[in-house]
Formats: structure tokens, sequence, C-alpha cells
């Protein structure tokens, strides 16, 4: 609550540091007023610096930080589980049965990683969080095909579907494996 505060403070004290700005260099289009000028700045600088400080507190808890890697480990590891599952199966289970057993096994892993993904930023970086998000996207996407196909009753493209759901999925689980290694097992 007092973090959201604190970024909509923020964003005010920013954006009427850049409105102040621009009616400063609008006002005195053949030379600008540098001291005036420089204040609006000062007080751009001043809500972004509040911005920050706000998302810092809002998302860098430690414990909820820690909890949320946690859930994202044990969503990917059962997510992999039952895509692999379902990718052993394939030839043998009935194809119109897969949408089901992806809303059944698959979905609540997804919505789990989804709600503590941010966790990632917190404790690996941005880049990281772009490398796991890459293959998580592509993992989901492939599942969400191989949901219509299965409703559709195309075999094959089930079959690739989840050959690549399986692939992607995989790779963000040992992407955030990897990085808790480098992070020395936190």
């Amino acid at each position: 609550m007092e973090a959201t505060k604190g970024k909509r403070v923020g964003s005010i004290i920013m954006a009427v540091g850049f409105l102040w700005g621009s009616y400063v260099t609008v006002q005195h289009p053949h030379g600008v007023v540098w001291t005036t000028y420089g204040v609006a700045f000062a007080v751009t600088v001043i809500g972004a610096v509040m911005i920050r400080v706000a998302m810092s507190k809002s998302g860098a808890a430690e414990e909820k930080v820690a909890s949320d890697m946690s859930t994202i480990q044990t969503s990917l590891d059962h997510l992999v589980e039952r895509v692999r599952q379902m990718n052993e199966d394939k030839a043998d289970a009935d194809v119109f049965s897969f949408s089901k057993r992806i809303d059944d096994d698959c979905m609540d892993s997804i919505n789990d990683f989804v709600e503590a993904r941010e966790a990632l930023i917190h404790r690996h970086g941005l880049a990281r969080y772009a490398m796991v998000m890459d293959h998580f996207a592509l993992g989901e996407r492939a599942l969400n095909r191989c949901w219509c196909a299965s409703a559709d009753g195309y075999v094959d493209e089930v079959a690739r579907c989840l050959e690549r759901a399986e692939m992607h999925l995989s790779a963000a689980l040992g992407a955030v494996e990897e990085a808790v290694r480098a992070k020395g097992g936190t």
C-alpha cells in the first residue's frame, strides 16, 4: 500500500517536473532560463528517484522474493514433469484428451509462475529474467497451440507442440537453476 502511494506521488512529481521544464522551454524559445529549467529538471529527478525507491520496496522484500523464487522453481518443475509425461503418452493417448490434461495439470502452475515471476528481476537481474521469460513464453505458447490442436483433433500438431513446450519449459527451468547456482544456492 505504502509503495503504491510512493509510486503515485513520484509519478506526479516527475510529471510536474517534465511539464514545468516544457513550459519554461516554450516560454523562452530563443534562450532557456537555465536556473528555472534546472529546478524543473531537479524536480523530475526527485520524482524518478521516488518511483525507484517505491518499486524496490514493493518488490524486493527478501522474504517475498525468496518465497516467489521457490514458487518459480516448483511451478517450472511441475510444468516440465507434466509436459514430459504428456509427451511420453502422446502416441497412446486420445488426441482430444490433451486439452483437458493441459487445463487440469498445467494451468495452476502457469498462473503461479506468472504471479511470482518478478522475483527473478530482484534476485537475478533483468537479463536473466528476460532469458527465463523468453523460454517460458515460448513453452507456454506451444502448450496453448497444443490445447487448440487437441480440441481440433490434429494429432501431428499436438505432438510437435508438446515437444516444443517440453524443450522451452526445460530451458526455462535450466536457466533458473543456473541462476540459482551462480548466486550460490539462493
